[in-house]
């Protein structure tokens, strides 16, 4: 019902706005494509995100604008889920360019972002030094951004740092990274079983094991724990 309504609103948009660009028109051309993709129409979906795209270059030319960032970003995204990694690469990296001017006086979620996702893609083309980089340069912002607080984000960065930094040979500083995400992990989510929470687990786990006899038993114990919280998030069901 929704992806219908999202539909009708389109094609009355097309009508309203034919022959011309406007915001209104990009945002639903984006919106319909979105809920097609995860509806399983990822061909369909894109090309309506790319439409949006469109418009939006032409509505800024030649001027940087957040709703551009996005579109960028967002079909970036989608190009890299379809495993178009050179495409998705040059989107991303053309959305952290344009935030990195837009935010260039202040820290601003969408910053970090962008850095996470041009770093995370050049880890994946075979850059990890590069890549793991301006995951650090994000890091750093979202530490500034949510100081003193606990935020996903922030502890999904940590242990994505942290298991980088353990691939190209710093484990202890790796494992020192990962370990605060298990730590803000467990506060954010005390008391409640969270895939995050024992995902760190298992992470710290092996990490910990890795290191050698002196750490093994304290890995094997976290192991545990996240097999215990594994076995409640998907009683009765099989899961990878």
């Amino acid at each position: 019902a929704g992806v219908a309504l999202q539909r009708e609103a389109l094609e009355m948009r097309r009508r309203l706005y034919a022959g011309v660009d406007h915001p209104h028109l990009a945002a639903s051309l984006n919106n319909v494509g979105s809920s097609l993709e995860a509806n399983g129409d990822r061909v369909a979906g894109v090309a309506l995100k790319r439409d949006a795209l469109e418009i939006w270059r032409r509505l800024h030319a030649g001027v940087d604008h957040p709703n551009l960032a996005t579109s960028l970003s967002n079909v970036g995204m989608s190009m890299q889920e379809m495993g178009y990694y050179a495409a998705a690469l040059a989107l991303q990296r053309e959305a952290l360019d344009m935030r990195r001017r837009l935010h260039a006086e202040v820290d601003h979620p969408n910053l970090p972002d962008s850095l996470t996702n041009v770093g995370m893609l050049l880890e994946a083309t075979g850059d990890r030094e590069a890549g793991v980089e301006l995951q650090r340069e994000a890091l750093v912002m979202w530490r500034r951004l949510y100081a003193g607080t606990d935020h996903p984000h922030l502890a999904a960065l940590l242990n994505n740092v942290g298991s980088s930094l353990e691939a190209m040979g710093d484990r202890p500083a790796g494992v020192a990274l990962q370990r605060e995400a298990l730590a803000m992990r467990r506060q954010l989510h005390a008391g409640v079983d969270h895939p995050d929470l024992a995902e760190s687990l298992s992470v710290v786990g092996n990490s910990l094991e890795a290191m050698g006899p002196g750490n093994r038993s304290a890995g094997v114990q976290l192991q545990r724990e996240a097999l215990v919280m594994w076995r409640r998030l998907y009683a009765g069901s099989d899961h990878p």
